[in-house]
């Protein structure tokens, strides 16, 4: 669905809108002095206490219509049908975060899951966050661009107040005063030169910010009127429709920064060391030049809906986590299933790792089992090495073992660990693996020892790395690590009352930590920071995960397979409970080495 992108200024109604719209369907010519922005119509006086009687009409928003002249132009731009079917644009489609008709949706939108109506999704949208977050956004917007104007002006008045520097050759001009006299005549013409140049280069950085703040005021004028009196349905369009102008207009003001004439400019003489080997030389003694440095100005952040989000304190689940009704296929999955790691390829499947029957199972994106691979040892962790490549730990005889994954499960290289090797990841073309008991080893792929970090943790299982960090459960005390991955120092730890047998772990592309909590039957999410954390999802005995970024999807499964389902986390929406103390640890329950 496309937004037109149109200049927000105001035009005369056409003579034709002027008039009441029920007194010319009779040919009555009474003109209108009411707006209608629900049946987008105006009306008379009469016309408009009937308006406001009627019961299908009477909860309409109706303006006066000198508050809707300014908007016309702006709401008139909205797409309210489909451009296709010429139908109303009656649902929503999260997937794709755009309304279409029900032809739409049984045609372009049929694989696409949680549609729904679109007076549902739009409802109290003048009360949403988005709405809030896009008026910060136009009103950081406009002060920085004011910034900027403020300091091409302070640079201008820099030069103003150099543009009369004289300079001082007294010393030499005694000895060769008529060279000097010229020399001096020149530096002070190429000066001028220069500081004409210089301004007007600044001067056309400031218009062009002048006409960008004249741009985005009547962006943000028109988002603010339309608050105030337009409909939700109106409200989408508007902020779809901004939404989209301010990603093209950051990009824009990004480049005007990076613009020459957004250098911090200054004139200077220059006096150069030379040999006098004769009297023409003079002219070499000293020049101007222009200096630039990159521009100084810090702007706001301007990124839209990529901001945590704060939620109330009795609130149990996130409301933006939709779980996707795919319906998995867990024949295989006998009553004694041990499922201890999940992973989505790079192709979309979904791999899961069954140790108790040393299998790995390989599903589609629609929940069918596409293969089955026994195994001759007890697997334990899997990780991605490439589109076709895969790894697996077997703890009970200390290697690692990597595979070509095809239509077959070929073996193709051998790492052997020296102790227990538990969980497993490969990352930044290296293996990270929990050697139990006694380190956290990364490995090149050839086997070679790149680094490690003593950890003697007897119940040292899970790992998980993201950029420069690298992380560790603790299912026993209840606590999840997080450490630099540069040096290993430890950055943060977690714990809560709540959070009872964290598990496996994954992450979204902003660092914050997914971790299932077996014995709280659920999934978290941590902030990047360690500091706060958020039940995102409810799953009896939840031990094993994979967060596909690409789709935003979050794959859980239970520790027997009993329970397998996707959830769709919406990229826009990151929401944590700010207020929760994590301070508390809580003892968990042991369980045989391959339940961990």
């Amino acid at each position: 669905m496309a937004y037109a992108e149109i200049m927000p200024v105001s035009s005369p109604l056409k003579s034709s809108d002027t008039r009441c719209g029920p007194c010319d369907v009779r040919e009555k010519n009474n003109l209108s002095l009411y707006w209608c922005m629900s049946c987008e119509e105006g009306l008379c006086a009469e016309c408009y206490d009937h308006h406001r009687a009627i019961k299908s009409s009477r909860n309409h928003s109706v303006v006066p219509l000198e508050n809707f002249k300014p908007l016309e132009q702006f709401i008139s731009s909205f797409i309210t049908d489909c451009s296709i079917h010429d139908s109303p644009l009656e649902l929503y489609c999260p997937c794709h975060e755009e309304p279409c008709c029900t032809k739409c949706a049984a045609l372009s939108h049929k694989d696409c899951l949680g549609i729904t109506l679109f007076h549902t999704f739009i409802h109290n949208l003048k009360k949403s966050v988005t709405v809030e977050d896009l008026e910060k956004e136009l009103g950081n917007f406009v002060e920085n661009i004011d910034t900027l104007v403020k300091n091409r002006i302070m640079n201008m008045k820099e030069l103003e107040n150099q543009s009369e520097k004289k300079f001082d050759l007294y010393q030499l001009r005694k000895e060769i005063d008529d060279h000097l006299k010229n020399l001096e005549v020149k530096l002070q013409f190429k000066y001028q030169r220069l500081h004409i140049a210089s301004k007007a280069e600044i001067q056309a950085i400031v218009e062009k910010l002048q006409d960008k703040r004249k741009l985005i005021t009547a962006y943000k004028d028109n988002l603010s009127q339309l608050k105030q009196i337009g409909t939700d349905t109106q409200m989408f369009h508007g902020t779809k429709q901004i939404e989209k102008i301010i990603k093209d207009e950051v990009k824009a003001l990004a480049e005007i920064v990076n613009d020459s004439g957004m250098h911090e400019i200054k004139i200077k003489s220059n006096r150069n060391n030379i040999q006098f080997e004769s009297i023409e030389r003079i002219s070499e003694l000293v020049d101007v030049t222009v200096e630039r440095e990159s521009c100084k100005v810090v702007l706001k952040d301007m990124s839209i809906g990529s901001k945590c989000q704060n939620v109330k304190d009795n609130e149990t689940e996130v409301s933006v986590v939709e779980k996707i009704q795919t319906e998995f296929d867990k024949s295989l999955f006998l009553e004694d299933a041990n499922i201890c790691t999940l992973k989505v390829l790079q192709n979309g499947d979904i791999a899961v790792v069954d140790t108790e029957f040393n299998q790995i199972i390989i599903f589609n994106i629609n929940g069918s089992i596409k293969r089955a691979f026994d195994l001759p040892d007890r697997p334990f962790g899997l990780t991605i090495v490439d589109a076709n490549t895969v790894a697996v730990s077997f703890p009970e005889i200390c290697r690692i073992k990597v595979y070509l994954l095809d239509e077959t499960l070929i073996e193709v290289d051998e790492i052997e660990t020296g102790d227990e090797c538990w969980g497993l990841q490969f990352e930044d073309d290296l293996f990270i693996a929990a050697i139990r008991n006694v380190e956290i080893v990364f490995l090149k792929l050839s086997g070679n020892v790149h680094k490690t970090f003593p950890m003697q943790q007897k119940n040292l299982v899970y790992v998980f790395k993201n950029q420069q960090r690298h992380f560790r459960t603790e299912f026993e005390n209840n606590t999840v690590h997080c450490y630099s991955s540069t040096n290993g120092r430890k950055l943060w730890q977690f714990s809560h009352p709540t959070v009872l047998g964290p598990r496996n772990m994954c992450s979204d592309d902003k660092g914050n930590l997914f971790v299932a909590c077996l014995e709280s039957d659920c999934v978290i999410l941590i902030s990047s920071d360690g500091k706060n954390f958020k039940r995102v999802v409810e799953m009896r005995s939840a031990k094993c995960i994979c967060f596909d970024g690409k789709n935003s999807i979050l794959y859980v499964c239970s520790e027997t397979g009993s329970e397998m389902a996707s959830f769709i986390i919406p990229k826009r929406f990151w929401i944590f409970l700010t207020c929760t103390i994590l301070n508390c640890s809580h003892a968990g329950r042991s369980r045989s080495d391959f339940k961990r």
